[in-house]
C-alpha cells in the first residue's frame, strides 16, 4: 500500500491499520496451516 501510493494521501491512522489488518490475516493463515499439519498424524 504505502510502496503503491504515496505516503501523503494516508490518514493518520491509516497505516497503523493496515498493519493490523495484515497481522490477523497472518493469524489466520498460520490456524489454517495449523490445522492442515495436524492432518498429517
Amino acid at each position: 500500500m504505502v510502496t503503491i501510493c504515496s505516503a501523503e494521501a494516508l490518514h493518520p491512522g491509516s497505516v497503523s491499520t493496515l498493519g493490523e489488518v495484515i497481522f490477523n490475516a497472518a493469524l489466520a493463515v498460520r490456524d489454517i496451516l495449523d490445522q492442515v499439519d495436524e492432518q498429517r498424524f
